[in-house]
């Protein structure tokens, strides 16, 4: 007996009317030019249902109320109609240049993004519907992101599996951000004493030496070196270079490990400079590097100095290493580099003034490493598509970055990368890249203690003919990652694309 009452209850709930307010974010201000996708739109909106009411009008009644109690409808008004008519009420909005006028006959939803105010982050919707619609809604955009996180998911365990194949393709070392298992270590490995809550392993304290701790013997024959600096020797001597005057650079600003160890190691090519949010890669930072280890110019290949925070006059500084192939600036723009804010108009934005160009800060810089670097083939600039809004708004010019990809590619090849996270060397060739991705995800589906779902995806994508997209149930004997629904298709694409391929091992 309960149950029917309560069945009742909810079939009663479900038709009555409810006013659903939802914030959502712009696709100005702050995120101006993005464009967000229907999941992102989603899972970073806010969505309340109040009230019960009997009738729509009673309903839509109280939607009129919440807006106009809203901050996010401040600049509306709504025409009284003891004062004036609603033609009245336009016509002095339209004199005081006024915002959006409401009216006692406008029929919800009510947008606030009607009323222009182009620098609001979010904006608010107040739309009236009936309990049971509410809870559709909110019941289907919960199985959309279900459905969206699994896609997710899908894609990051297939592009994991290929990075793992890259990174050993290439034999270089690499260091992911955040750390994998299968990143390739440089030979040696430097963590400060104030460094250790980093997940990256100690070899060799920096202490000095009458302390207990010495440098490796065969220091000198070292090709490759990762430094992870903390706030009490690297963070310290980059604070000092920021703040040294003339006289201080020129009498030397003193040794620390870093510098110690560079000296030392004469045969070095490649550096992975790496600090804990404590590192400003200045021009007086380089300078003292070369100072101390002027070899390095002529021998140093890889220059890693990612998530450090770079000046833009440092960039020049950067150009003495010649012998520099493959330069990784990942995330090192800032706004607010050096002594002066970025966001001043001289330093190339003014929101008064946007049809008008003015040189980025780094602008210079980039432009300047592209043609003081001979041998350079690998740019790593970072900056994703969540943060390239912000780069570009306030640090670097998208021309500059077309400008220095096609310089180049036409120098040596070379390419300029902008990614969320450290990329390893390129694949060799299309059809390696191509038998990795097979490769790939006949490992995810073969994989038993992978979950079933994403399992069944990759089968999907594996199982499927190239040929005529078919369910496919045949395997090539050579690779075993290609499948085919027939011979006839099998032998087809053998010749036009798969024969390459096929040779590929891993």
């Amino acid at each position: 007996m309960s149950s029917n009452t309560s069945d009742d209850n909810s079939a009663f709930d479900a038709e009555r009317y409810v006013v659903v307010t939802t914030t959502h974010p712009t696709t100005y201000g702050c995120n101006r030019g993005k464009n967000w996708s229907k999941a992102e739109l989603i899972a970073r909106s806010d969505r309340d249902a109040t009230g019960s009411f009997e009738t729509r009008e009673e309903a839509i009644k109280e939607a009129r109320r919440i807006r106009n109690k809203s901050c996010y409808f401040e600049d509306a008004c709504e025409p009284d109609p003891n004062e004036y008519t609603e033609e009245e009420w336009e016509d002095i909005a339209e004199d005081e240049g006024g915002g959006y006028v409401f009216t006692n006959s406008d029929e919800p939803p009510y947008h606030s993004s009607h009323l222009g105010n182009w620098d609001n982050d979010e904006e608010e919707t107040v739309d009236v519907m009936t309990r049971g619609e509410f809870e559709q809604q909110q019941e289907e955009n919960a199985a959309f992101l279900r459905r969206e996180g699994m896609k997710r998911r899908y894609k990051f365990t297939v592009q994991h599996k290929i990075m793992e194949l890259q990174i050993k393709d290439a034999g270089r070392v690499h260091y992911s951000t955040p750390p994998r298992p299968f990143d390739i270590k440089a030979e040696l490995e430097v963590v400060e004493e104030d460094a250790q809550d980093q997940p990256l392993a100690k070899l060799v304290d920096t202490e000095d030496s009458d302390r207990g701790t010495e440098i490796p013997t065969n220091v000198s024959q070292i090709k490759s070196l990762m430094y992870l600096g903390g706030r009490k020797e690297l963070g310290q001597f980059s604070m000092k270079c920021q703040r040294a005057n003339d006289a201080e650079i020129e009498e030397g600003l003193g040794s620390t490990p870093l510098l110690r160890i560079l000296t030392a190691c004469t045969s070095l090519e490649e550096l992975h400079l790496k600090g804990i949010m404590c590192c400003t890669i200045s021009p007086t930072f380089i300078e003292q590097i070369i100072n101390e280890a002027p070899h390095l110019q002529r021998t140093l290949k890889v220059l890693s100095v990612g998530l450090n925070e770079v000046e833009p006059d440092a960039l020049h500084s950067l150009c003495s290493f010649k012998a520099v192939e493959r330069l990784d600036l990942q995330n090192c723009f800032h706004s607010f580099s050096g002594s002066a804010s970025l966001y001043e108009p001289s330093y190339g934005y003014d929101s008064d003034s946007d049809d008008v160009y003015n040189e980025k800060p780094y602008d210079k810089g980039l432009r300047e490493l592209a043609d003081s670097l001979p041998n350079l083939k690998r740019l790593d600039l970072g900056y994703g598509d969540d943060n390239s809004d912000h780069l570009f708004e306030y640090m670097l010019s998208r021309e500059v970055v077309w400008e220095v990809r096609v310089k180049l590619k036409e120098q040596n090849g070379g390419t300029l990368t902008m990614k969320d996270e450290n990329m390893p060397e390129p694949w060799t060739s299309p059809e390696r890249e191509e038998a990795a991705r097979h490769h790939a995800l006949v490992t995810v589906m073969e994989d038993v203690e992978e979950d079933e779902v994403i399992r069944t995806m990759a089968e999907e994508e594996v199982k499927t003919c190239p040929v005529c997209k078919k369910r496919a149930g045949k395997r090539c004997t050579g690779c075993k990652r290609e499948y085919y629904c027939s011979e006839a298709c099998q032998k087809g694409d053998y010749k036009k694309r798969h024969k390459k391929m096929c040779k590929e091992r891993f």
